[in-house]
């Protein structure tokens, strides 16, 4: 029980573990104010709809408008546009620069091994805009899998599409 509240738990982001362990890794993608507003946790993410709830549009489209991230992430940029233009394919989208689903990714850590303190993984910042009705959804994740990073760019990437294709709960749905 104790292990599902942790997971539940919407802490505002300003107050978790990255601003004090990790501070040079904040403000290099998302601005003063989606940091204000991130809610959630180091386990499952933190999360913030802007734009009166963010829901994806359902084109079958997608872009790629930012794919950054720090100097020594910088290796991996293409492993993450391989994954997200082999799941676009598998998911029946098209890339397309018109598309109103547009993605920004940025790549703040990439872990290739197994430590004490975590699996191979990636943390970054992603937004997901839907132009059509102007609703963003920003988040911060953590994405760890003992396959390696690769496979954990690959779940990462899929969470994008899981998004697009699935309305978020409200904070009252998943109360209910």
């Amino acid at each position: 029980m104790e292990l599902a509240r942790m997971l539940a738990r919407e802490d505002p982001f300003l107050e978790g573990p990255d601003v004090k362990y990790a501070p040079d890794t904040i403000g290099k993608f998302f601005k003063k104010e989606i940091y204000e507003g991130l809610r959630g946790n180091p386990f499952m993410g933190y999360y913030l709809e802007d734009g009166g709830g963010y829901t994806g549009s359902k084109t079958k489209t997608i872009w790629i408008d930012v794919l950054a991230g720090f100097e020594e992430t910088k290796p991996w940029h293409q492993v993450i546009r391989s994954a997200m233009e082999k799941l676009a394919e598998v998911k029946g989208y098209k890339l397309d620069k018109n598309s109103p689903n547009r993605v920004g990714f940025y790549a703040i850590q990439v872990h290739p091994e197994k430590t004490k303190t975590s699996h191979p993984g990636i943390v970054a910042e992603i937004y997901i805009q839907n132009r059509d009705n102007g609703s963003v959804l920003y988040t911060r994740q953590y994405e760890g899998d003992l396959k390696g990073p690769e496979a954990a760019i690959v779940t990462l990437c899929d969470f994008i599409f899981f998004s697009i294709e699935n309305k978020p709960k409200t904070r009252k749905e998943k109360e209910r």
